[in-house]
């Protein structure tokens, strides 16, 4: 089975990434693009991206801009990947992903760093330490958008507090989502670079 797409996210590049899979057996991946819809024509966008890690090993990624296939920030499209074999045989289309346009990004879920008002229990503590965000039901899914111009949004899903050297940055105007299960008591911590960050935030349960 193909591993599920995440993806980084502005208004003119995607970053895509995905669990490794065994280099024993998987060479490369092949990266597909669609614009009609998750199960209409896909049209080769990437070859050759190696089966070996970025993002501290733990992941593969590839990088477009949406000017390659026409598109804006107004546009949603779709994107899915293959798998080469080591010896040249390649996988089936994985599950499609949907690479939402931006100008219909989640709802609001306060600032982080400063007095939020969220829907689920919070820990807050001012000055570098970690907003904790935990859940009412275990977390299939969150979508996070960093919506603050030139700061940096730190999450970290480990249950651990975010830092800014050990956690996944989400960059300014970034959209990103965590596909994961999530233990409704472990749930997200959140920290800036020292900036208040408009913080969107939207959980799949």
């Amino acid at each position: 089975m193909l591993p599920s797409i995440q993806l980084y996210e502005n208004s003119s590049k995607v970053t895509v990434f995905w669990d490794l899979l065994s280099p024993a057996t998987v060479a490369s991946y092949n990266l597909y693009w669609s614009n009609t819809g998750d199960t209409g024509t896909f049209v080769l966008l990437r070859t050759d991206i190696p089966n070996f890690g970025s993002f501290g090993k733990k992941y593969t990624a590839a990088y477009l801009d949406r000017a390659e296939i026409s598109l804006s920030g107004k546009d949603s499209f779709y994107l899915a990947i293959t798998s080469v074999s080591t010896l040249g045989a390649e996988s089936p289309l994985g599950t499609a992903r949907l690479i939402p346009y931006l100008s219909d990004q989640n709802v609001d879920a306060g600032s982080v760093n400063s007095p939020v008002t969220v829907s689920e229990n919070k820990s807050l503590t001012v000055g570098g330490s970690a907003l904790r965000l935990t859940f009412t039901h275990d977390a299939k899914l969150i979508e996070i958008f960093n919506n603050t111009d030139g700061a940096t949004l730190y999450v970290d899903v480990t249950g651990f507090d975010a830092t800014t050297t050990k956690s996944m940055p989400v960059y300014s105007k970034v959209y990103y989502t965590i596909f994961r299960n999530l233990n409704k008591d472990t749930g997200v911590s959140l920290i800036t670079d020292g900036s208040d960050i408009d913080a969107r935030i939207v959980v799949h349960y």
